[in-house]
């Protein structure tokens, strides 16, 4: 097993915990893999995940969340996650590094990819697609308010379906269903629907996710990347994680037959063996310093 290295690094206006593992808790020699999600923490994963890649992994715990210190006004949005993934990057002295995202992080590693593209070797995004609010007009997504499982709980609160509508989310506010929570316009009309109450840094994320579109710039991103999905995901239906590959010129395409929205928890040693064989193949780009 890998060792791991808890440190609190000092970026701009904010102090972020990470979780360096890999052999020694060094980075040196070997390229690093930067992993984080806007709404979650992963640092307590940073050894599975170097496991699971073979590779060093740096775990960020974004604001709020961790021991990261609070974001401003509580607003999480993926921008600032990009912003503080970079400012990791400088503060450590890594030259590239390979950004691995899963579901909202690989939101983030889009947004990264776009805006800093020599930071990085390469890409490895699970689990979701270039655009959340087409995903949210899906019916086969399970938090879709058209999803077959929400008519009638929908109906009984005399809600409607408002997710083809694009415009910002100003005052969505949750409502109680017998069957779960639907987050609402004021109009009453529904934009996501979830069986869980959502964390509070998940329900602070939602206008960020709501707004999150790259399909018009990823066609400016020129890195090797590996797009990598669930048949079975329930969240981020496979078309839309294949549209990403799709949009991303020279990716490779794997998805992983039965899978759900963590295809790493739900078929380890296949994502494994898909994840290994990329990072092999991504080692001559750049080495971290």
């Amino acid at each position: 097993m890998a060792d791991i290295e808890r440190r609190r690094i000092t970026v701009p206006g904010a102090t972020l915990a990470i979780g360096l593992a890999g052999p020694g808790g060094r980075l040196e020699g070997s390229p690093a893999i930067c992993v984080t999600h806007p709404a979650e923490s992963f640092v307590d994963a940073a050894r599975w995940l170097a496991d699971a890649a073979g590779a060093p992994v740096v775990c960020i715990a974004p604001r709020g969340i961790g021991g990261s210190s609070p974001a401003p006004g509580g607003a999480l949005t993926i921008d600032g996650a990009v912003d503080d993934v970079e400012a990791v990057r400088r503060a450590l002295g890594v030259e590239r590094w390979l950004y691995w995202g899963m579901s909202g992080g690989s939101m983030v590693g889009q947004r990264y990819a776009i805006r800093h593209p020599d930071a990085l070797t390469g890409l490895l995004l699970f689990s979701a697609g270039p655009c959340w609010r087409r995903t949210l007009t899906d019916p086969a997504c399970v938090v879709s308010p058209s999803h077959p499982a929400w008519r009638g709980p929908l109906a009984a609160a005399a809600i409607v379906d408002g997710s083809a509508d694009p415009a910002p989310p100003d005052g969505a506010t949750w409502r109680r269903l017998g069957a779960g929570w639907a987050w609402c316009r004021a109009d009453g009309r529904a934009l996501l629907v979830s069986p869980v109450e959502l964390s509070a840094a998940m329900r602070n994320l939602l206008p960020a996710l709501w707004a999150f579109d790259t399909r018009a710039d990823l066609a400016s991103v020129r890195l090797p990347a590996l797009v990598l999905g669930g048949t079975a995901d329930p969240i981020a239906p496979i078309a839309h994680v294949r549209e990403l590959h799709e949009r991303l010129a020279g990716s490779t395409f794997a998805a992983i037959d039965g899978a759900g929205h963590a295809p790493l928890s739900d078929r380890a040693s296949e994502v494994t063996a898909a994840v290994r064989r990329f990072v092999a193949g991504n080692r001559s780009r750049g080495v971290s310093s």
